[in-house]
């Protein structure tokens, strides 16, 4: 009864009062809804860096995140095993989806897939840096990376690591409470290419500096360009060409005269005291370090044999090269190659069968050298995993596998600008703190140091040596 009494009130409140009646009702519905969001509230969609697609002939070569150059074709071109294709496949799809969500906007599902491909499959530098770009908010310090990830992506990937890792330590804090922001960008090391990269970054006033470019004869072309304009700093150009050149361009590799000397100390000291020639006469960058080479080696009382041997020739013959180097009384072989020739060396060496000593610089250390088992071979070279285990180590475990030299200077070129960023934030003020005599900054073995005249790197360079299918450092 007492139910029947309290429903007819009700209703007759109703009939004669509508109006309280809907607002009791309203109110019953507003309070629970209101508990539930105090203790379960929504999670707004994360702000992310807003993406502009370009509309000129670069754009399928540069991305912020909006899309993938390091497709799954590139991953998977010199992999035959198939239990490793099927993986890099899919990890490529979800990448690639990741990047559509981004490009929307969605950075919530962006972040979350480019997390699901760092967790599984490491060792891609390109995720890592789209997982930090798709994390910067609205307000980074934006760089560029330059790299040749068509024509070599082995190279270019050794480059992204470095540049990756660098970005994502210094994102865990910022920079004045603002985070870095890669665009990576393919040249493939293609003049005509690189020019118009190089005018492109030099537009876009939010870049600050650029990483690269990879060969000498690119890295003096987008010198010519980014003269007075933006910070270069190239991980990888030897070329003593691009000393002096411009005060913003700066390197974290040793020129080619810091190179040579130690190379010719060590042939002197093993008895190779007469050392035959071989080099791309057509590249800059060999013209350049073989010339420093043989004033470094006649300097401590080598002789140089009067071989003729031009490794850009097409009709380039190694056994004949050998054979007439051993006649004119050679006892050691110096070669530099072209990066895209590294085939010729490779011949070369399997020709030589070990009877004269080989030479050679850092062009030379690579994967693809190795695998052509080119044993004995001594080579310059910037950097060692030996010099520092305790990076080496850490590389091998963020990335899951060991990093090379061209991983340790783009990760210290990267780190000089991110201490010059930690002091001033625009194109001229970084140029005018990494040319200051007193900078200095971090890097994987201590301090990173520019001469405050020439722009080059300040240090020692090493020797490693390619023994049981390694490089090992000789000491």
């Amino acid at each position: 009864m007492k139910i029947e009494r309290f429903m007819s009130k009700i209703y007759t409140n109703f009939r004669t009062k509508p109006t309280n009646f809907i607002i009791v009702l309203c109110l019953f519905s507003i309070i629970p809804v209101s508990i539930y969001y105090i203790f379960f509230p929504p999670h707004p969609q994360k702000s992310c860096y807003p993406l502009e697609i370009k509309n000129n002939e670069l754009n399928d070569r540069i991305s912020l995140g909006n899309k993938t150059l390091l497709t799954e074709k590139i991953l998977i071109s010199k992999n035959t095993n198939q239990n490793t294709i099927q993986p890099i496949q899919q990890y490529v799809n979800i990448k690639q989806k990741g990047t559509q969500y981004f490009t929307e906007g969605k950075c919530d599902e962006a972040e979350g897939l480019f997390k699901e491909v760092k967790n599984n499959f490491r060792n891609d530098p390109e995720n890592v840096i789209y997982l930090n770009n798709v994390q910067v908010g609205k307000n980074p310090l934006k760089i560029a990376v330059s790299v040749p990830i068509v024509t070599k992506p082995d190279i270019a990937q050794e480059i992204l690591r470095g540049v990756a890792y660098a970005q994502d330590e210094i994102n865990k804090t910022g920079i004045d409470q603002r985070k870095l922001l890669v665009e990576i960008i393919n040249d493939d090391n293609d003049l005509n290419v690189v020019k118009k990269v190089a005018e492109e970054l030099v537009n876009d006033r939010e870049i600050l500096a650029v990483i690269g470019h990879n060969k000498s004869t690119a890295s003096m072309i987008a010198a010519e360009v980014y003269k007075d304009k933006l910070v270069m700093v190239s991980p990888t150009s030897t070329a003593d060409n691009l000393s002096n050149y411009n005060n913003f361009i700066f390197r974290s590799i040793f020129p080619s005269e810091e190179m040579t000397p130690t190379l010719a100390e060590y042939a002197i000291k093993t008895a190779k005291n007469k050392i035959a020639i071989c080099y791309y006469k057509k590249d800059i960058s060999s013209q350049s370090l073989t010339g420093n080479f043989i004033m470094s080696f006649t300097k401590v009382g080598g002789k140089i044999v009067a071989l003729d041997c031009n490794l850009s020739d097409p009709n380039f013959n190694a056994a004949k090269t050998v054979d007439q180097a051993i006649r004119l009384g050679a006892n050691g072989l110096f070669l530099d190659p072209d990066l895209d020739k590294l085939d010729v060396v490779i011949n070369l060496a399997n020709v030589n069968q070990g009877r004269l000593t080989l030479f050679g610089d850092p062009t030379l250390y690579t994967g693809e050298i190795l695998n052509g088992q080119v044993e004995g071979l001594v080579l310059v070279s910037p950097w060692h995993p030996d010099i520092n285990v305790s990076f080496a180590r850490k590389m091998k475990d963020f990335w899951g596998g060991s990093v090379n030299w061209r991983t340790a200077t783009a990760y210290d070129a990267t780190k000089a600008v991110i201490a010059g960023l930690q002091k001033k934030q625009t194109r001229v003020g970084l140029q005018q703190v990494l040319e200051s005599r007193d900078f200095t900054a971090m890097g994987q073995n201590g301090e990173i140091k520019f001469n405050y005249i020439s722009g080059d790197r300040m240090g020692t360079p090493i020797l490693v040596k390619v023994s049981n299918g390694q490089f090992q450092q000789i000491r």
